[in-house]
């Protein structure tokens, strides 16, 4: 492996921890020859939890020889990545998705008011992100979606797939668009990563779970086909995966 990336959030950098770390990220080379990188970023645990790890590691991003970069994400004992819809209603998917514990990326934003986002823009009032402008002698600080971004830490992967996509790429790429464009306008924290051609489909990646499961049911809702979501509850990851 040519490099190990170690992203310490909240807290001080630790060399012990990191050269743990390192020794770790080096293990996982005999399950994933040829990894490249491994990018993990580490945090301390709530203050919410009163017992157990006193850090969290959310994970790593491996990146192979012509491969796109993907996540590795640890699980805890007994979570698994639970499928949520194969047919059911989507306020049922709402409610589960509402018991997900809180996002450790808006977590750790609990700032100053009024800060704003030195990248996108976005301002922290009043205990959410909206897009208000800042007055000119705000904090800076960098929204938990753009932290995301930079981290290339996805909260939502959407995978579009079957014969239906190739002959309507556009049109389906257009109503993608206009889902994100619409969850932004209230919601700045939700906004599409990337978009991915894949050799099976297209994948589409965003920083936030509900935006994820929004661009896949308005796919579904508008081209039929068949849909199915999954999402970790540990990690507030979730998958879906449209066919046509």
């Amino acid at each position: 492996m040519h490099s190990t990336q170690i992203t310490f959030r909240n807290l001080r950098h630790s060399k012990a921890l990191g050269d743990r770390i390192r020794e770790l990220c080096e293990q996982l080379e005999s399950y994933q020859p040829g990894m490249l990188t491994c990018r993990v970023a580490v945090e301390q645990a709530s203050a919410q939890r009163r017992n157990g790890a006193l850090y969290q590691a959310h994970g790593c991003n491996r990146h192979e020889p012509g491969r796109r970069r993907t996540p590795i994400r640890p699980q805890s004992e007994g979570d698994t990545m639970k499928p949520l819809r194969t047919g059911i209603r989507a306020n049922q998917v709402e409610q589960k998705m509402d018991d997900l514990p809180i996002d450790s990326y808006r977590e750790m934003a609990k700032m100053s008011e009024p800060t704003s986002c030195p990248k996108c823009g976005a301002t922290y009032l009043k205990g959410r992100w909206t897009w208000k402008k800042a007055p000119a002698d705000s904090h800076k600080h960098k929204c938990p979606a753009c932290q995301r971004i930079d981290d290339d830490f996805p909260a939502g992967y959407v995978k579009l797939r079957g014969t239906f996509l190739p002959e309507h790429r556009t049109e389906v790429l257009n109503l993608v668009k206009a889902r994100e464009t619409r969850a932004k306008e209230d919601h700045p924290l939700q906004r599409i990563m990337a978009v991915e051609d894949l050799a099976d489909g297209i994948m589409v990646t965003t920083t936030d779970a509900h935006l994820a499961r929004g661009i896949a049911e308005a796919l579904h809702d508008a081209y039929k086909g068949k849909l199915a979501l999954t999402f970790s509850k540990s990690e507030n990851l979730l998958r879906a995966t449209w066919t046509r």
